[in-house]
C-alpha cells in the first residue's frame, strides 16, 4: 500500500526532486574540477613551450609538436567541458517530469502481480540490507577525486606530496590520479556501481581509457569493452 500511488505522494516527490538536484550540483562540481585540471595542464604546457622556444634545436623542435598537439586536444576539452557548463548553467529539475515518471511507476506496479509485487519489496529490502562494500575500481576512483580535491586546497602541493603522505610510490600515485581524467559520466556510471554488484572492469581498464584525450574516444572505448553507460541526462 506504501508503494501504490507514490506518484501522488508530496514527500516522494520533494526527495526525488531533492536527490536529482544534488546529483546535478555533483555533476557541476566533478566539470569544474575537470576544468581546472586542463587550465592548469594548459598553463604549463604553455610554459614548457616557451622554455622550447628559448632553448631550440631538433630535440626542442620535436618535443614543441608533441606539446602543441597535447595543447590541441586540451583545448578541444576544455571548450566541451565549457560548453557542458553553460547548457547546465540555471537549469532545474522538472518537477512535473518527476510527477511523469512516477506516474508511470503506479502503472507498472499495478500490472504486477502480487508475487511480482512480493518478490520486487524482498528484492529491494535484501539489496538495502547488504553491506555496502563497494566495487575497487569505484573506491580507487572515489579516492582520486578526494586526492585531486586536497592538491585543489592547497592541502599538498603535488604527487609526490601525496606518496610521501599514503606511503606509496609516486608511480602508484600516478596511477591512481590517472582516473580523474575520466569523462564526467564515466566518473558517475563507475561510482553508481551497487555495493553488491561485482565490476564489469577492473582498474587497469579504467587507466587505459582515462589515458585517451578525448572523452567521446574513452565513451566509444567505455561501450565496446563494458556496454552503454549509465549516465544522467
Amino acid at each position: 500500500e506504501q508503494i501504490r500511488g507514490i506518484a501522488a505522494n508530496p514527500g516522494v516527490v520533494d526527495r526525488v526532486v531533492e536527490s536529482l538536484g544534488e546529483q546535478r550540483a555533483a555533476d557541476i562540481e566533478t566539470l569544474e574540477r575537470e576544468k581546472r585540471l586542463i587550465e592548469r595542464e594548459l598553463e604549463r604546457l604553455s610554459q614548457e613551450l616557451a622554455g622550447l622556444v628559448r632553448t631550440g634545436g631538433k630535440l626542442a623542435v620535436d618535443r614543441m609538436a608533441e606539446v602543441q598537439e597535447r595543447a590541441a586536444v586540451l583545448e578541444r576539452k576544455l571548450r566541451e567541458v565549457r560548453d557542458q557548463l553553460a547548457e547546465w548553467a540555471g537549469q532545474t529539475v522538472d518537477v512535473a517530469e518527476v510527477r511523469r515518471t512516477l506516474r508511470e511507476f503506479d502503472r507498472l506496479w499495478a500490472e504486477m502481480t502480487p508475487r511480482e509485487q512480493e518478490k520486487f519489496v524482498k528484492t529491494t529490502v535484501t539489496a538495502a540490507r547488504k553491506k555496502r562494500r563497494y566495487p575497487r575500481a569505484a573506491q580507487v576512483l572515489a579516492l582520486a577525486l578526494q586526492l585531486q580535491e586536497m592538491i585543489d586546497r592547497g592541502e599538498v602541493r603535488d604527487y609526490a606530496d601525496l606518496a610521501r603522505l599514503g606511503c606509496v610510490s609516486r608511480e602508484r600515485i600516478s596511477q591512481i590520479m590517472m582516473l580523474v581524467w575520466l569523462a564526467p559520466d564515466l566518473q558517475r556510471a563507475v561510482l553508481r556501481l551497487s555495493p553488491s554488484e561485482r565490476a564489469p572492469f577492473s582498474e587497469g581498464a579504467l587507466r587505459r581509457i582515462a589515458k585517451m584525450p578525448l572523452w567521446e574516444d574513452q565513451r566509444r572505448a567505455s561501450r565496446e569493452l563494458f556496454g552503454e553507460p549509465e549516465t544522467l541526462e
